[in-house]
């Protein structure tokens, strides 16, 4: 089903980005809390991104089909399963690119910023709280 291959692409591309926001903090992107640590998983990664999901996985995955963005043709099936097709994987990036960089004002700042400025928000936050674990706040959508 393409809807599921497209939450699968948008989860493995998101997970691909964010150790290069923890990584510059001197987080090792491995070593998560909420998600096991096995050979090759980013877990620290998967922890990081998990409050944007709702707001960058699902909600571009839904505005890429109810916008027809992505459609069947853009899709093929290979080796057992769909995939996108090269110009359905430029249109993804193309969506989730803009959507990283759309400003919006957020409250917990209090300016506006991007979903990439937050992300490298989160990893400065979770750094500090390794030492001060009460001072972590999570990403909140306002």
């Amino acid at each position: 089903m393409p809807s599921t291959h497209v939450f699968r692409t948008e989860r493995f591309f998101f997970t691909r980005k964010q150790p290069a926001s923890s990584t510059p903090h001197g987080l090792d992107p491995a070593l998560g809390l909420l998600h096991v640590t096995e050979d090759g998983r980013w877990s620290l990664a998967l922890d990081l991104i998990e409050p944007f999901r709702p707001i960058l996985v699902e909600a571009l995955a839904l505005d890429l089909f109810s916008h027809q963005i992505l459609n069947r043709q853009l899709f093929e099936s290979r080796e057992g399963g769909v995939y996108l097709a090269r110009d359905g994987k430029k249109k993804f990036l193309l969506q989730y690119e803009r959507r990283m960089e759309r400003q919006f004002l957020s409250e917990a700042v209090g300016c506006r910023t991007t979903l990439r400025a937050e992300l490298e928000r989160q990893a400065t936050n979770y750094k500090a709280a390794l030492e001060n674990p009460g001072k972590f706040e999570p990403f909140l959508m306002n």
